[in-house]
């Protein structure tokens, strides 16, 4: 991200699984500071279930940074921070499965410092 701004970044992940998975099977993600060597902002996790669940009452299933380049510019991705085993694509781009899980997707605001 170049340097003079304020940034507002969302960013997504599709998660899909093959095999056997249970309802309490989950991905978080969080965007990283590759400048800085750290993770910043929101993190998002994203349950099996399609049912409610009590995990994501503080969490959405977006990560969310506001980060502040108004004098150094930074470089940013998304990385994953815990999951258990049955994710085991992401973002995956085959015909029989992206009908399943779609791309995934950054969204970068750049605002005036």
């Amino acid at each position: 991200l170049p340097s003079g701004y304020h940034y507002l970044i969302e960013a997504v992940i599709v998660p899909y699984y093959t095999g056997s998975a249970s309802n309490t099977d989950f991905i978080e993600f969080q965007i990283y500071d590759e400048t800085n060597l750290t993770h910043v902002g929101t993190k998002a996790m994203i349950h099996r279930s399609t049912g409610e669940d009590g995990g994501l009452t503080s969490r959405d299933e977006k990560c969310r940074y506001f980060a502040d380049c108004s004098s150094s510019s930074i470089d940013i991705s998304v990385k994953l921070t815990a999951a258990t085993a049955a994710w085991n694509r992401l973002n995956y781009s085959t015909n029989s499965f992206t009908k399943y899980s779609g791309s995934g997707r950054i969204i970068i605001w750049r605002l005036e410092s």
